[in-house]
């Protein structure tokens, strides 16, 4: 098996006057829920490839909560604003390559985003080193043709913001799921599969039965090995992880216990998100939930899936969104 990577990637974000989604390669990261000032930074690695990517923020540039109705409105007005810096870090040398790839601010006058040529230190942006770069332009997609979808289900129309960055890297592995991986569409028929497939794995956490579930998870696992840890192995990898396999039975061992499979509202309503281009969903708020008897603590599992050309439904990852 060909080495660890011994260097990792990471987005660094700072937003002002929006919620936002972040994907690489369409692969959904993490997501910001303050509209005031967001500041965020954590590891992209799982969904950078070698050579071109694409870094997208789907953002909602929320105003605030109206007292009468209740809901959140939205505006784009001047106070919004990102900078994304994305930074390549060897392991061993810590010697960082960061590039600051986007800075711009909304212009209510121009009706549109006006890239800057400083961050907001007033220093001038980085675009290159040897293994990373970026042409430092972005596009932005004018209407609020996306969805961004919180961790708890809260849906809002958003815009979509898109930048490149290109990473010379030949220890970057594919992900286990695009050679058989199929295009979904949202329908009821597909969200009864996809129902279907959280309540086989439900099962499984039922019965205990974690090689199974091992089984299903080891190829995301090999590769989270390979990308984070120094772990030859998936095996190798889950039993490295505090409580290991044991945190996928009926009862974990800090005693929380497994819920009743539940959406919080009907199949055909529930907040499904498709990303992945298209060929990984998952429904939020979670539907893998342990509670604690005594404190009421509660532990969810994230499951994402994909479907293959034989119709069979599989894991793609776990998404603890770093």
């Amino acid at each position: 098996m060909a080495q660890d990577m011994d260097h990792g990637y990471y987005a660094n974000i700072v937003s002002g006057g929006a919620i936002w989604s972040l994907r690489v390669n369409d692969m959904h990261i993490r997501e910001n829920v303050n509209f005031g000032h967001g500041d965020s930074s954590g590891n992209i690695s799982r969904a950078v490839q070698p050579g071109r990517n694409t870094l997208s923020l789907i953002f909602s540039p929320i105003t605030g909560k109206n007292p009468d109705t209740g809901e959140y409105e939205q505006s784009l007005r001047d106070d919004v604003s990102f900078e994304v810096s994305v930074e390549r870090l060897d392991f061993k040398t810590r010697e960082s390559q960061e590039i600051n790839a986007l800075h711009i601010i909304y212009d209510e006058e121009r009706s549109g985003f006006i890239s800057q040529p400083q961050t907001r230190f007033g220093e001038d942006r980085v675009l290159r080193h040897p293994l990373i770069w970026s042409d430092g332009r972005h596009r932005f997609s004018q209407t609020q043709t996306e969805k961004v979808i919180l961790e708890n289900g809260q849906t809002f129309a958003a815009y979509r913001i898109d930048l490149e960055f290109f990473v010379e890297d030949d220890q970057l592995w594919p992900q286990h799921w695009e050679a058989e991986a199929v295009p979904l569409e949202d329908t009821p028929d597909m969200r009864r599969e996809l129902w279907a497939a959280y309540q086989d794995v439900h099962s499984l956490f039922q019965r205990g039965d974690t090689e199974v579930f091992f089984r299903m998870m080891e190829p995301s696992w090999a590769r989270a090995a390979h990308i984070y840890t120094e772990y030859s192995s998936a095996r190798e990898f889950i039993e490295n992880v505090d409580d290991g396999l044991n945190s996928y039975k009926a009862v974990q061992p800090d005693g929380e216990v497994l819920q009743p499979l539940e959406l919080v509202t009907d199949l055909q309503k529930a907040a499904v998100q498709i990303y992945g281009n298209g060929r990984l969903v998952w429904i939020r708020p979670d539907p893998f939930v342990w509670e604690h008897p005594q404190t009421g603590e509660i532990t969810t599992v994230p499951v994402v899936f994909y479907k293959t050309v034989a119709g069979e439904w599989k894991i793609a990852e776990i998404n603890i969104g770093l």
